[in-house]
């Protein structure tokens, strides 16, 4: 957009390797797309939507904020469990996360990352 600020719209895929057995998100795939504004490197308005894929089938839907500084891999956040299907349907919860630096991407133009989450949650 101009010298010091960068508009970005993001998708994101991944796996949830380390939930509890009794989590929701325990063997998750995850899908997300999300946008933020940066001035200076610094965004404060990174939000997105994830779906949450289970082993058998049903799907858990969240969104989330997060605030951080480009290039860093770095940052922190919040996320709020919005629905799911089947047995998930009406779950409420959320958490935070931090986004854990330090990964090299393994391809030009893309990024690797990995998030450190908590929260708790009610399925109805």
């Amino acid at each position: 957009m101009e010298k010091e600020l960068v508009q970005m719209t993001y998708e994101t895929f991944g796996v949830i390797p380390d939930a509890a057995p009794e989590s929701p998100l325990y063997n998750a795939t995850v899908h997300c797309l999300g946008s933020l504004l940066a001035k200076k490197g610094i965004y404060e308005n990174d939000a997105g939507l994830c779906s949450y894929t289970r082993p058998d089938g049903d799907v858990i839907f969240a969104t989330y904020k997060a605030t951080g500084k480009l290039g860093s891999r770095g940052g922190k956040g919040t996320w709020t469990f919005v629905g799911g299907t089947g047995k998930y349907a009406g779950i409420k919860g959320n958490g935070e996360f931090d986004r854990l630096p330090g990964f090299r991407p393994s391809a030009k133009g893309t990024f690797q990352g990995m998030n450190k989450s908590k929260g708790q949650w009610k399925i109805p």
